[in-house]
């Protein structure tokens, strides 16, 4: 081991030369300036991001959710009863598939719904007396069961298509307001339709997209034609009354919507910045989807015994099935997510270039510090490279030594100086932070050289043939 410590001081004393101490000074000065390299861009990408989360946080939930939606007259499934619950569940499938790239939420927490235009209500409270009849909006949401917690009753259950009776479920404020209790009858003009209220709800969580999207479906508001005012509500009926809706209500204006929420508060903001063109090519293809659509012609097949004994009758069966056929189905999808990325870029780019600027700066002033200590190791090194260049060595070759004997401290201390750096960052990162951090090393091991070769341009060898 003696040995070995031996060996290493003389090696280090041959690189060295007689400035030792200035080029282990070198080596410490780049040490804190790749530190101060490293971490200045990688802890203004750290600020950002921290901004970014915070103004997602305060951001509106409905800002930050996948919207596909569609007219049920334009569906084009060739069905005059529109979508049903099973066939907006499988669009949901493929939508969210459609969308994968982006940073989506649990698939738990999409859903979907399909609301009637407002319908008038003649049977009703006081309350909701205005200058026009109050009126309900008819929605379907696949996922209330989670999104609300029962006050009284049941929630709606039943409805088919052939049914004139329909259960609905209303919130504790649309109650009062109505004047609803368990067990209450609307009739609605025109439909042939009579709501049933089975059960009273209230939200889970109102700042849910599930209750802002349509504020109404949480609590009754008043609603302007005009001048005249009416109030308008909500209820929830369930899925099997769904074709009752749409064969019963005007579809030109019944609404289905689909909502994806997506995960915004982890993205750092780098990502947040590559996202906006993300989601753009993602909203423009995600909605092209086909649907199953049962055609009013049926597919009948023959099927017979393979062998008959004779005198035995032969016979056929003839089983028909109805033919389906997919045909394509678009759903206009858009999110609020984009401009809200576009506002936070506009806000976050001033600062940001400032940030950046000064990190420049200050790696500029820190190189200039370095140049300064490599005009010290050179300078220190004078007398032994004019003894060598006495002797007939190139300034290429006083150059190189000069350059060994600097890279022995100089590439160690920035190694530990960007070790550091990035434990002082660990959740971020900046490209300007290793090319500030190469501008570092690069002074440190061509300042030396070059201020060497400078200082030396003058001496001449000796020949020895005069």
């Amino acid at each position: 081991m003696r040995r070995l410590g031996v060996f290493l001081a003389l090696r280090w004393r041959a690189l060295t030369g007689t400035a030792s101490a200035a080029t282990v000074a070198l080596g410490l000065l780049a040490c804190l300036c790749t530190l101060l390299a490293v971490v200045g861009p990688r802890a203004a990408a750290q600020l950002r991001t921290a901004a970014f989360r915070q103004f997602i946080a305060a951001a509106p939930a409905t800002d930050k959710t996948v919207t596909g939606s569609i007219d049920d007259s334009a569906m084009g499934t060739g069905e005059s009863g529109g979508l049903s619950a099973s066939q907006m569940q499988r669009a949901a499938g493929q939508l969210r598939r459609n969308l994968r790239g982006l940073p989506l939420g649990p698939a738990a927490e999409d859903w979907f719904s399909l609301t009637t235009p407002p319908v008038v209500v003649t049977d009703h409270a006081t309350a909701a007396q205005s200058a026009l009849p109050p009126k309900l909006e008819l929605t379907y949401r696949d996922t209330l069961a989670s999104n609300v917690r029962l006050v009284a009753g049941r929630l709606p259950v039943g409805g088919g298509s052939a049914a004139t009776l329909v259960q609905v479920a209303v919130t504790r404020p649309t109650a009062r307001r109505f004047g609803l209790g368990i067990g209450s009858r609307l009739p609605l003009p025109g439909t042939g339709t009579v709501l049933a209220v089975t059960g009273i709800v209230q939200p889970r969580d109102a700042a849910a997209p599930f209750w802002t999207v349509d504020p109404v479906a949480a609590a009754p508001a008043i609603t302007y034609v005009g001048s005249y005012a009416f109030w308008l509500g909500a209820a929830f009926i369930s899925a099997d009354a769904v074709s009752t809706l749409q064969a019963r209500f005007n579809m030109a204006a019944t609404q289905i919507t689909w909502m994806f929420p997506l995960r915004l508060g982890q993205l750092t903001a780098a990502q947040a910045g590559g996202l906006q063109e993300q989601l753009a090519g993602a909203l423009a293809t995600a909605g092209q989807l086909t649907a199953a659509t049962r055609s009013t012609a049926s597919r009948c097949s023959a099927t017979g015994p393979s062998h008959t004994k004779r005198g035995q009758k032969f016979r056929v069966s003839v089983h028909c099935s109805p033919a389906r056929s997919q045909v394509p189905l678009s759903i206009a999808m858009a999110s609020g997510t984009a401009s809200l990325l576009a506002e936070f870029d506009a806000e976050a780019a001033s600062v940001g270039s400032v940030l950046d600027l000064f990190s420049v700066s200050l790696a500029v002033l820190a190189a200039t510090v370095v140049l300064l200590a490599g005009w010290l190791v050179a300078e220190q090194r004078r007398g032994d490279f004019a003894v060598l260049r006495a002797r007939g060595a190139g300034r290429r070759q006083l150059g190189v030594a000069v350059l060994v004997g600097s890279a022995v401290t100089v590439l160690p201390g920035a190694a530990v100086g960007a070790a550091i750096g990035v434990l002082l960052t660990p959740s971020s990162s900046a490209s300007l932070s290793w090319w500030l951090a190469g501008l570092e090393v690069l002074a440190c091991l061509a300042g030396p050289m070059l201020i060497t070769v400078l200082l030396h341009r003058d001496y001449a060898p000796i020949r020895l043939d005069q």
